[in-house]
Order: C-alpha cells, then structure tokens, then sequence
C-alpha cells in the first residue's frame, strides 16, 4: 500500500530534478497561483486528445508542456517562456536532426529509440547520414513496442512484456545491422602497420587538444547563453510594462468617475450567491444618486439601481457597478413604470429571477426533497417545481414537485 511519503520519496529518488512544492492539504482557494497555471494546462492536454483522438494523455503531456513552453505572447514581446528561464531555443537535438520526420514520433517509445540510435551514430559514425525510410522504420519499430504493451490489460501481462528489454534488444539490432552495412575503416594514408605506440600518442594529443578546444567552446557557449537569457528577460519585463501601460491607458478612457442617473452597469454575482451555472453579473440601472461625505476619501456617492424586476434594497458602492457605456436601458428590457415591478429586491432573489436556472437559491437536489432539511426550497416554505431542478433534468423522486402539480 502506497503512503504520501512513500510516493514523495520515490519521486525524490527517480526525478531529482523534480521541485516539490508544499501547500495547505485540500484547500485549492490559498494555491491560486498553482491552480491558475493548471487550468490551461488540462484544458490544452484535453484539446490535444480530442484533436488527435487519443487517450494517451502520458505522450500528450509532454507534446502540450513542449509547446506551450515555446509559445510567445505580446506580453512578453513575443519572447518564449522556457528561452527567457533557460537562455536556449526549446528545439531538440532529435527535431534539429531529423526535421519533419521527428513529426512521424507517436509514443515515447519511438523517441527514445531514435534518440538512442542517433547518439551512436554522433559518437561512432559522424559522417553518416541515414535515409529517410530508414529513419521512418526506426521509428514505427519503436512506436510499434508502444502498441503492444498498450493493448495489455493486466499487470502479468505488462511485465511478461516487458517492453524495456524488449527496446534495448531492437536497438542492438538496429547497431548491429548499421555496423554491417557501414564498417569503420581507416582513412586513405593510414599505415595499417604503423606502430601502436604512434598511434596512442597521436590519439592522446588529439583528445587533449579536443578535450582543451571542447573546454574552451563550452565556456564560450555558456558566457553567450548567460547573455542572451538576461536579454530575453529584460525584453519580455519591457513587454510587460508597455502591456501594463496599454491596459491602465484603456482603463482610464473606459472608467467614468461617477455614474450618472440612467447609466447601465453590471453587478458582480459571486460566492454563495451565484451558482455554478448561473451568469456571473446582472444588469442594472442607476436611478439615483447619493453624494455623501467619507471622513477617509471625502466626498463620494452611492447609487440606488434597480434591474427589470425591482429596485436593489442596499445602495451600491462605485467599486460594486461596471460601467457599460454601449448599452442602454431599452436593450436590457429595464423599465421602472412596469406592473408588478418590485421595491426590495436583494442580490440574492435579483440573480435568482435573472437567471434561467434561478441562482443558488433555487433547489437543486436529486434526489426527494421532502426528506432532504438542507432543500432551500423547503427551508423557505415553498414548493418545489420542475423549473428547479431544470439545470439538471427534472427530479422525479421529488415528492415536493408533483405536489404542487
């Protein structure tokens, strides 16, 4: 049986490179800046599996997290994310080789296989350019290993496979025929008889003069990724700024001081107010202003509003109202001389009569009401009706619901 230590320990162990950050236990509302960086995360990955019509959400975590890393936006002044972090470009060393063909790579698998083939040929085989088809077959042959373990149900089954051996021997097959095809001879003027004390001395100069020219390039090459990483983070602060700039601008031509009688604003439905399925906001008409005195911001105003089925009872601070310039009291159906319209009506009963679903105040049970004490309909006196369960089908264990019918 697997422990939250057991598992933090084995990630610990397996992924060193793996942060683990801490946070209160099953309270999401105090991780917002986690939770907020999930939701595109899952809603990309969700996208990626319907487009290509796969489940294999494991692969597409890694495809999704590759390109959402290497996505520029004009916030940053289209720097890419993981460019300004790391001070490189996000293209591998697989796609820089193979180009399109590292397109043709659907499970993990065949990337593996390729990048371990390709590796050897670096090291053993520099001048050596593989075909094409060659290339694709190396590819379907590990995607290939991919698909017969996936179609395994059970974990006998999986480990009778295993895959991992069974990877590490078709790599050995695919060196063993390359060495056969292409055997490493020497070079035109060699002496195959010269002696073996020339030839480790020669290969011991030249590995020290590599090993010194290696050594200098790569402070060279990482002095030059320095550079360009703190360039990329200053461009894309600079972009930040001028977006700031752009959205303060914006704001300020948009933002009126103080509403006016008549003025159409937007209420904010938020909390326990607004159920899942309701509209966020609700209309309103400013019908009268207040100008009162505040001892710590002088003078100010409240507002008395009302929406097309009454008057709000509390006046409105200027912070509660969004201003909605286009949009006038005709369009939103709000008329003040209309029968029935009515004089006290909280936030609450506004979205609950706004709503098609009735706001959080309408009943939502699924199952009898009568027997249920947390039933707001029931804790209202009133009875329940088709219209609210209507966001989720119509309750037919709701005793409450036939009677009134």
């Amino acid at each position: 049986m697997f422990s939250l230590t057991s598992c933090i320990k084995a990630i610990n162990t397996y992924f060193p490179t793996i942060r683990i950050v801490k946070g209160r236990a099953r309270h999401p509302q105090s991780q917002g800046f986690i939770e907020r960086g999930n939701k595109p995360f899952k809603d990309a990955l969700q996208d990626w599996m319907q487009d290509n019509s796969s489940e294999n959400w494991s692969l597409g975590c890694y495809i999704v997290q590759y390109q959402m890393n290497r996505r520029s936006s004009s916030s940053r002044d289209e720097v890419v994310p993981y460019e300004a972090y790391y001070g490189w470009t996000t293209i591998s060393e697989v796609e820089k080789t193979l180009g399109a063909a590292a397109q043709k790579i659907r499970t993990e698998v065949g990337l593996q296989l390729i990048e371990d083939v390709l590796v050897y040929l670096q090291k053993n085989h520099p001048s050596l350019i593989l075909e094409h088809e060659t290339v694709l077959g190396i590819i379907e042959r590990g995607d290939a290993l991919y698909d017969g373990e996936a179609v395994l149900e059970t974990v006998e089954e999986i480990e009778s496979y295993d895959i991992l051996t069974r990877r590490s021997e078709l790599y050995n097959e695919i060196i063993n025929d390359i060495n056969a095809k292409n055997p490493r001879t020497l070079s035109e003027g060699d002496d195959e008889n010269g002696s073996e004390l020339d030839e480790e001395a020669n290969d011991e100069d030249s590995y020290v003069s590599n090993d010194n020219n290696g050594s200098d390039d790569e402070e060279t090459d990482e002095a030059m990724r320095l550079q360009h990483k703190e360039n990329c983070r200053v461009k894309a602060s600079q972009g930040q700024e001028k977006q700031a700039r752009r959205v303060n601008a914006s704001r300020s031509n948009d933002y009126k001081e103080i509403l006016e009688v008549g003025d159409i604003c937007l209420i904010r439905i938020e909390g326990t107010t607004k159920a899942a399925t309701d509209k966020g906001a609700i209309c309103v008409k400013v019908t009268r202003v207040r100008p009162y005195t505040s001892p710590k911001n002088g003078m100010s105003y409240r507002y008395r509003v009302c929406t097309r089925d009454g008057y709000i009872d509390k006046l409105q601070m200027r912070n509660t109202l969004e201003y909605q310039e286009q949009l006038t009291a005709e369009i939103m159906g709000i008329d003040e001389m209309k029968q029935d319209f009515l004089t006290e009506l909280s936030v609450t009963e506004a979205s609950k009569r706004y709503n098609v679903l009735g706001g959080s105040s309408m009943c939502r049970c699924l199952t009898d009401c009568s027997k249920r004490a947390s039933c707001s309909c029931r804790k209202l006196g009133n009875f329940c009706s088709t219209r609210c369960h209507g966001g989720r089908g119509k309750n037919a264990f709701c005793t409450l619901c036939y009677s009134e019918e």
